[in-house]
Parts: structure tokens; sequence; C-alpha cells
């Protein structure tokens, strides 16, 4: 789970064909309208509950990946729960079909219809709740976006289905009750793919909002517009979205099977805000205006004023919203820019920063950045711990590192102190810091390390110095003298001071022997 599997696991994945051939089989059979009528009719709701059962299957798997950030997982337990309402109203429905009972839009559409409705309700609210990341102006923006694409799916609503039905009817009410529903999950979606913070990958986001798409349309249409239709695209309406929802949350779980971690860095960019969701009030408004000339052209009794003023109208929108494309494509070359330089600009402070606190030649810890160790270890340490407090001192110098400069040249002693340096990382832990103070002395700073801890730590160094330092394929003879200063963080100071005086203290000692 913890690497990536590439396209390979899409391609071999079971339950991906098999949804995708149930799929197939579904379009031949109501699209070209095979075997007889009672044959498709009773083969209508019998795999809908099996297919909501596949679907809260697949969200509870996704729900419980280990790779899922804990938003994910929160909003697709929700979908889990809506999947479970689902069957309940399919069973209804099955159970009635297989009882020789009418299964369909009567009589099992009240019962079933309203527990679609709770399951609607539940993933709806799940979207709503689901946190976005933009904030102020970007998050006003985006509402107001979603809310002029949501408007324009609801014109169409009203326009072919709910308009033409009598407002004082029963069903005219269930199906309003039904449409409302399904325009505010299809908002929902909407804010989910905009929102920065996507619980779903870019295939399963595609799944499901096409899913949704369809599903919002065909459920918010009244029975006496649907009686009027073909029955086979009523079932192959139903049913090939019942398949592809099953759909979505599988495809999610094979995109969190590539990830590394509930983290994905690799995914900031797509998370980024756009300016591409600024084009979706202007596709609302086109896709009005358009219904609008139409229903206009229908009705045959339009006179030449009211037709002129419609014409001017349009040609005005339509200008208006070509401005607005071209701003909209200046805004997004902007951004780009934008982005390049701010990275350009934090690259070159995170060089600034870098260049401020660590040794040029050894890329050791420098001066500054040794003391700013000690004042974060100081500020993060508990007054009452005193293992946390305590803190250990090495100073290194090396012996005999003047004969080498004087008599090789100060290239070679360049190359000395880079080996010194890689040779004081090795032995240290990750925790630790290594530093560089000038010439060839250098510092460790062992955090929470006793006495004991440092004179085993110096003894090791010692050792690998003995025999003299291998540069270049040339044996130098340097060594090296190393003081030691343990207590308190406070001390610090004091600590640098004990050690360079013990470093002394062991250099007298060693050239009285020699």
């Amino acid at each position: 789970m913890g690497g990536r599997t590439g396209g390979g696991a899409w391609q071999r994945d079971p339950v991906l064909w098999s949804l995708a051939a149930l799929c197939a089989v579904i379009v031949l059979v109501y699209g070209a309208g095979l075997g007889s009528d009672g044959f498709r009719d009773a083969l209508f709701w019998p795999p809908q509950p099996l297919l909501d059962l596949t679907f809260a299957i697949c969200c509870h798997r996704v729900s419980t990946h280990p790779n899922a950030t804990g938003a994910e997982r929160g909003f697709w337990r929700a979908m889990r729960t809506a999947g479970l309402v689902f069957i309940v109203g399919d069973l209804y429905s099955a159970s009635a079909a297989l009882a020789g009972r009418p299964a369909g839009w009567s009589p099992s559409v009240d019962l079933h219809t309203v527990v679609i409705a709770a399951g609607i309700l539940r993933a709806a609210w799940a979207m709503l709740a689901h946190p976005v990341r933009w904030r102020g102006s970007e998050r006003l923006r985006m509402w107001l976006d979603l809310n002029a694409a949501v408007a324009g799916a609801a014109i169409f609503v009203w326009y072919f289905w709910l308009g033409a039905t009598d407002p004082a009817s029963a069903e005219f009410a269930l199906a309003a009750v039904t449409g409302v529903l399904t325009l505010v999950v299809s908002f929902g979606s909407g804010k989910l793919a905009l929102g920065g913070e996507a619980p779903f990958g870019i295939p399963s986001g595609i799944c499901g909002g096409l899913t949704t798409l369809v599903l919002a349309m065909a459920a918010s249409v009244p029975a006496s517009v649907i009686q009027t239709w073909n029955a086979d695209l009523v079932h192959l309406a139903w049913l090939a979205p019942g398949v592809t929802l099953a759909l979505t949350p599988r495809l999610h779980e094979l995109e969190l099977r590539r990830r590394s971690g509930p983290e994905r860095p690799e995914l900031e960019e797509r998370r980024r805000p756009r300016a591409r969701q600024g084009w979706l009030p202007y596709l609302a408004l086109a896709a009005s205006q358009g219904l609008l000339i139409v229903s206009a052209a229908r009705e045959g009794d339009v006179d030449r004023q009211v037709a002129g003023v419609l014409a001017g109208v349009t040609a005005i929108v339509a200008l208006i919203m070509f401005r607005q494309v071209l701003a909209i494509r200046d805004n997004e070359a902007l951004v780009v820019q934008l982005d390049a330089s701010l990275k350009e600009l934090a690259g070159f402070q995170d060089r600034l920063w870098h260049e401020a606190r660590h040794d040029q030649l050894t890329q050791l810890a420098n001066r500054t950045l040794l003391h700013e160790r000690i004042q974060t270890a100081l500020e993060t340490t508990s007054p009452g711990a005193p293992e946390e407090q305590r803190v250990a001192l090495l100073l290194l110098d090396l012996d005999r590192f003047k004969a080498v400069n004087d008599t090789l040249g100060h290239h070679v002693g360049d190359r000395l102190l880079v080996h010194v340096a890689d040779q004081l990382r090795s032995h240290v832990r990750a925790s630790d810091t290594v530093a560089r103070l000038g010439g060839d002395e250098f510092v460790i700073l062992l955090p929470g390390a006793t006495e004991r801890v440092a004179q085993a730590l110096a003894h090791r160094l010692q050792t690998a110095f003995l025999g003299g330092v291998d540069v270049d394929g040339r044996r130098l003879d340097v060594g090296a003298s190393i003081g030691i200063a343990a207590g308190l963080l406070q001390d610090a100071e004091t600590l640098m001071r004990q050690a360079d005086a013990d470093m002394y203290r062991v250099k007298e000692i060693a050239h009285a022997n020699s």
C-alpha cells in the first residue's frame, strides 16, 4: 500500500472490470431493447440493491484506508451511510417487483422516493460540511460561482419538467423536493471539486460528478412526464448511474493505493485555486440565454419589437461574456507568472537563510545556527524535566592542521576539513548539531546527553583519527584534541568555555607526552 503501483492496478482490478462489464450489459440490454418488455421490466429493480451494497462496501474500504486523510475518511463514512439508506429504498421496490406488484413509480414510489431522498440528504450534508481551503474573497467568489451554476441548472429543471406539471398535484411537490435535494447535491459536488480539499481524485471526481448530474436530472422529473418517455430510456437513466455511483469510491480506493501516506504534497498543484472556476457563471448564463431564445422561438407569437429587443440583449450578453472570458484568461496567465515569481523568491530566501547559518566550505552549522539550536532547545524544554535540560558539548581541534596547510597547500587543507566534517556527521544522532566555529575548530552539541555519553563519543572520534586521515589517496598525519563539558542548557555559554579549557588541557597533555 505504501508504494506507487502505477496504472497497472486499474487494469487488473476485478471490481473495476466487473462494474464496467455490468454497465456495458445494461447499456446493451436497454439501449438495444434486447429481450421482451417484461424481461427488461423485471430486470430493472433487482440489481439496484446489489449496486447500493457495492457502493456502501467500497465507501467503507475508502473510509478505513490507511492512506486516506481524516477529512476523506469522514466524508466517505457519510457516503457509506447514504449507501445503506439507498439499499432500504431499493430493496422495497425490488421486493414489490418480485411479488408481482407494480415496481417502479407506483405504488411503491412514495416510500421509495422518501427513503432515497433521505440518503441524498445525508450525502448532501456531508458535501456541504466538508471543509474548503479558500478563505475571504476567494471563498465568497467560489460560493457565488457555484450558486450561479446551480441556478442555471434549476432553470432547465423547471422549464422542461416542473414547469409543465400542475403545481397543485402531489407529484409536483414530490418531484420539487427531490429536485431541490439533487440540486443541493450538485452544488455540494461543485464545492468539493473547487474547494481545494476534495476527498477524491480526478478520475473518481469526474465519475461521481457525471453520476450526480444524471441522477439530479432524473430524480426531479415528475411521474407524468416520465410516463411519456420510452421505458427503456427511463430504466437506463437510473441503472447506468447506479453502476457508476458504485464505481466512484472504487476508483478513489485505487488512487489511495498509489499514495505514500495520508499527505499528498504532489497534488498541491491540483488543489490550488484556479481561475477556471470563474467560467461556471458564464456557462450558466450562456445556457439559460440559449434556452430563452429557444422557448421564444417555440411560442411563435413574439412580435418584431420583442424579437429585436431579445436579439439586442443576447448580443450584449455575448459581448460582455467574451470580454470577461478574455479577462479570465489574462488573470490565469498573471496567476501563473505570480506563482513562478513567488517560488523563485521563496527559493532565494531559502538559499539566503542557509548561507547565513552554515559554513560555506563544510556545510556544517555555523555559530549563528548553533546558538539558535541552543535557544530553541531552551524554549521547548519543560522546567520540571531535568533530562530535557541536560546537554553535553564536545569541542574538537585538529592537531598539526597548520603543517598540512603550509606544506601541501590550502586546497588540501580544505579537503581535510570537509573530510573531518563528514566524519563528525557520521558519528552523531539526528538530534545533535555539528558546527564549525572557524579554522580547524568544531563543536558538537548533544541535547539530553550526560558526560559519560559525551566521553564515549569523544573516544570513538579519537579512534577514527588514529594513524592519520586519508584525503584524496594521501595519508595526512593529523589528530584531534577533544574537550568535553556537560551540564544544563541554561549554562551553554559556560559549558563552551569549560569545553575549550578542557580541550587545551588535552593538547598540553598530548604535547608533554610527545
